[in-house]
């Protein structure tokens, strides 16, 4: 089995300037491992990802493990 590629390390400012950017708006960033809504799997299309899914089976199909999710809340529909 190929090699997975080693990540990039995290910007280290990045969730302090999201968290900034989203304080300014009376919100809060919240870093979480995966969903709190059930979501359907989509994957990029790169074999990295294609390793990953074979390599952790389950974990990766049901756990959303290497997902990305933006929530956001609106006070009301007058300001949506």
């Amino acid at each position: 089995m190929p090699q997975l590629r080693r990540a990039p390390a995290p910007d280290p400012q990045g969730r302090g300037l999201a968290s900034h950017a989203a304080r300014r708006h009376g919100a809060r960033i919240a870093a979480l491992a995966t969903s709190p809504v059930d979501a359907a799997l989509h994957t990029t299309p790169d074999p990295r990802y294609a390793i990953m899914l074979e390599r952790f089976g389950i974990t990766a199909h049901e756990q959303l493990t290497c997902g990305f999710h933006v929530h956001t809340s609106i006070e009301s529909p007058r300001k949506a």
